[in-house]
């Protein structure tokens, strides 16, 4: 093989492969209240979720009705203490929008009705 492409495949093998640990390294952002509460809703473990809210932190401030709507949809109590100790990042905008508020409260009692066995109420609502 010539020593041009050689040196030509060598380089793109480099450039790939750091490419590849760029993005690994990316970190990741914090969580959205809504996206923590849809993980609640949805039935993920607990540990997982309070594992990570440690590591990225959260882009809210959890208010007392946040808490609230998660034991609605069935948050343990390590993820609420997780919550009140997690590293804070800037607040999402759209926690101030009426729709999004209005998505929070239905997404809880959609999972409080679920965590009921009562599922033809929650896909009613």
């Amino acid at each position: 093989m010539p020593p041009l492409v050689s040196r030509a495949l060598t380089l793109i093998l480099v450039l790939a492969t750091s490419t590849v640990f760029s993005v690994a390294e990316a970190p990741a952002t914090p969580w959205k209240d809504g996206d923590l509460l849809a993980l609640v809703a949805g039935g993920a473990l607990t540990e997982n979720i309070v594992n990570e809210v440690q590591i990225r932190g959260l882009a809210f401030h959890p208010s007392d009705d946040y808490l609230s709507l998660l034991q609605t949809a069935g948050a343990e109590s390590t993820l609420l203490t997780a919550l009140k100790n997690a590293k804070i990042s800037a607040p999402a905008e759209s926690s101030e929008d009426p729709h999004h508020v209005e998505f929070i409260h239905y997404l809880a009692q959609a999972a409080g009705l679920m965590r009921s066995k009562r599922y033809t109420d929650a896909v009613r609502d």
